[in-house]
């Protein structure tokens, strides 16, 4: 499948090839006041700047790069189309504090216990998220998995 992502830049085709259009009847005017004067070879030898070879090889040049760039900035696209993917899961990390300062009790049970159980109800009210669990005590570690009733069976037991 080929297309262009922006189209509309395409017209600036059209414009450079007015470009060139005009390009061709200003050249033929000059040429044509100027051989009132003299020959075409002899202008060229004369003026390095009025050389017909070395002005249309510049102009071709110049009106390719520039078709080139409208092109590019038209963005073509080809092999593979845009869909929009509807995210059905997220990855989600529970930091959980494990150490000693947990056993506390001005929350009851205790704050360990109670942050297990609000851990439980999370995760039971998940539908297909990935959980990632961090312990974090003097030193911390992590588990990583997609397997939710082992983390309610064995974390939060």
């Amino acid at each position: 499948m080929f297309r262009f992502e922006h189209a509309h830049f395409l017209f600036g085709l059209v414009i450079i090839l007015g470009l060139a259009g005009l390009y061709y009847v200003l050249r033929r005017q000059r040429n044509s006041v100027l051989n009132q004067f003299a020959s075409s070879g002899l202008w060229s030898c004369l003026m390095h700047s009025l050389d017909d070879k070395v002005n249309k090889r510049r102009i071709i040049l110049w009106l390719s790069a520039l078709a080139l760039i409208v092109i590019a900035l038209s963005n073509p696209q080809w092999g593979i189309r845009k869909e929009k993917i509807e995210i059905k899961s997220t990855d989600i990390y529970v930091a959980l504090d494990i150490s000693n300062s947990m056993a506390c009790t001005d929350i009851k049970p205790n704050r360990l216990e109670r942050a297990k159980l609000w851990t439980e109800s999370f995760l039971r009210s998940l539908a297909d998220d990935r959980v990632g669990m961090v312990f974090l005590r003097v030193m911390h570690f992590s588990i990583t998995t997609y397997d939710r009733l082992w983390l309610l069976h064995d974390v939060c037991a």
